[in-house]
């Protein structure tokens, strides 16, 4: 019994570490808001590409938004998604590593805060799910799944883990033949879902062919992060000749997660795998449990200064991310949203913004394909397409935010340039300034 209870307030502590540091200690950034957008989407009843643009395959939403007809969809309940899903991560790291697992959970915050809700982080979930299935010998039908998974949560990189999946077993027919079952079977559901909600040719538009605007649009093959790449690409083959073990083939297929973004964050998620994957394949003594508690814990205080120094609001009266803190600026640009809503209540309003999802969400309105204006988000082409259609808008008001774009943001900017050199100022306000287009473009 008193084991029993051991294990519970074990997870039991580390699901609410997790949901409190994402709620409150993490700073509310606009990845969280797009994915949580998605299941939203999905949740609403409008259909990921169709309906909005998406460059991922569209499993991890699907998943979070699976919860939202019972509890509601605010970003509290996906929060708490997430705190569960990490909550299973460390106990798959516990079975994998033992001990050893208190060395990979100093990652998940140093250098970077990686267990707010991403499908990215669903992929090093998956990532080490598919570990602790090979090492128990699992049903080949089920290693074939969590692959399709992977498939359907990010193309990109799921389709490098079919390599080790089937070369593992390829003397095996039988096992081969189950394993090809068990990642073909979900990918067949999915394109009759794409055929029957007529979104097939969307789904290709933003997820195949955009992607060679994408790697256009991002990423740095010249810079300290792509060297860093090509780094961990060598120490992987070092790691697979000397070892020889299945997992260095898996781990050298979550290489490919940092392509075509070289930069921090996935070059982070990477590393983790790689020290899943050294760890098990060493021997360690020491847990370094207690060094490893102290140093998360003093982590978190320092990424936490804004909500314990400087105070914004909390609960706020954002519709939609009342329990989430964002800081007093973003409450700011959320009530002057509002007063330009009851101000132009029968027009339709375009927020040629980054946040676009921040507000579109508070609004409590249908996401479309304006709203997610990053540089190869737009599919194929997809600057020009967009450029002409809201050109065409001629009833729209583009809501505009009067702090400038960086160079280096993803935010098109030449969207943006094209629309304001056809539009007239209507309204200047503290932080948006409103435009119509001009009479003879109407």
């Amino acid at each position: 019994m008193k084991k029993r209870l051991k294990i519970i307030l074990f997870y039991g502590t580390i699901f609410l570490f997790v949901l409190t540091s994402n709620l409150l200690i993490h700073e509310f950034d606009l990845d969280e808001c797009w994915n949580y957008g998605f299941s939203v989407g999905i949740f609403n009843g409008q259909i990921p590409y169709r309906d909005f643009n998406m460059v991922i395959t569209p499993f991890f939403p699907f998943l979070f938004a699976s919860f939202f007809p019972i509890f509601g969809s605010s970003i509290f309940i996906y929060h708490i998604e997430q705190a569960l899903l990490v909550t299973v991560f460390i106990y798959l790291l516990k079975k994998y590593l033992n001990e050893k697992m208190w060395l990979v959970s100093i990652f998940l915050v140093l250098p970077l805060p990686l267990f707010a809700p991403n499908y990215n982080f669903f992929l090093l979930f998956l990532f080490l799910l598919l570990l602790v299935l090979e090492e128990k010998q699992s049903h080949p039908f089920i290693l074939g799944l969590v692959t399709s998974l992977m498939i359907l949560t990010k193309h990109t990189v799921g389709a490098f883990f079919l390599i080790p999946l089937l070369y593992h077993q390829r003397k095996n027919k039988k096992e081969l033949t189950l394993r090809m079952l068990g990642t073909l079977i979900p990918l067949m559901l999915f394109a009759i879902y794409l055929i029957y909600h007529g979104a097939i040719t969307q789904f290709s538009n933003y997820t195949i062919l955009g992607l060679f605007d994408f790697s256009k649009g991002n990423g740095d093959y010249f810079s300290i992060g792509s060297l860093t790449f090509i780094a961990f690409t060598l120490l992987s083959i070092y790691l697979k000749k000397k070892k020889q073990h299945l997992s260095c083939n898996y781990l050298f297929a979550f290489l490919s997660i940092c392509i075509p973004l070289f930069d921090l964050y996935h070059l982070s998620l990477f590393f983790i795998g790689l020290v899943i994957v050294t760890l098990k394949n060493i021997e360690i003594k020491r847990s370094f449990k207690l060094a490893s508690i102290l140093l998360i814990l003093g982590v978190t205080l320092i990424q936490g200064q804004d909500f314990l120094f400087n105070r914004s609001p909390y609960p706020n009266n954002i519709s939609n991310f009342k329990y989430r803190y964002i800081n007093q600026l973003g409450q700011n640009h959320y009530q002057e949203v509002i007063e330009i809503k009851e101000s132009y209540p029968s027009s339709q309003l375009i927020f040629l913004t980054r946040e676009a999802y921040l507000y579109r969400l508070a609004l409590n309105e249908p996401l479309s394909v304006y709203d997610l204006m990053n540089k190869g988000n737009l599919g194929y082409h997809g600057r020009e397409k967009i450029g002409n259609l809201l050109l065409k808008e001629e009833d729209a008001i583009f809501v505009v935010t009067n702090s400038k774009v960086r160079i280096d943001e993803q935010f098109e900017l030449a969207i943006l340039e094209k629309v304001l050199e056809k539009s007239e100022l209507i309204e200047k306000k503290t932080y948006f300034t409103l435009y119509r287009l001009k009479k003879e473009m109407a």
